[in-house]
C-alpha cells in the first residue's frame, strides 16, 4: 500500500517521490481501462440495437455503467489536481 511504502522510506524523497508517481502512472492505467470498458460497453449496446428483436439493456446494467462513469470523472477530477 502507498501509505505504508512511503512511509517506510520517509528518509529518502528520490524513493518517494518514485513511489507517488508509481502510484500515479497505476491510478491514470485504471482510468484508461475503465474508459475503455465504458466505450466497449457503448459498443456492444449500440450493437445489439441493430439486430432485429433486441431487447433494451437491463436497468442493473444501466447503473452499473452509470456508478463507472461516476468513478471514471472522480479518478480523472483527481489525476488533474496531481499534476
Amino acid at each position: 500500500m502507498a501509505c505504508n511504502d512511503l512511509k517506510a522510506n520517509r528518509q529518502s524523497t528520490t524513493e518517494c517521490s518514485r513511489i507517488v508517481q508509481e502510484y500515479k502512472n497505476e491510478m491514470r492505467a485504471y482510468a484508461d481501462r475503465l474508459e475503455t470498458s465504458l466505450s466497449f460497453m457503448d459498443v456492444l449496446v449500440s450493437g445489439a440495437k441493430l439486430a432485429d428483436g433486441w431487447s433494451p439493456v437491463p436497468k442493473s446494467g444501466m447503473k452499473k455503467k452509470e456508478s463507472w462513469s461516476s468513478a471514471l470523472g472522480k479518478m480523472k477530477s483527481l489525476l488533474s489536481t496531481l499534476d
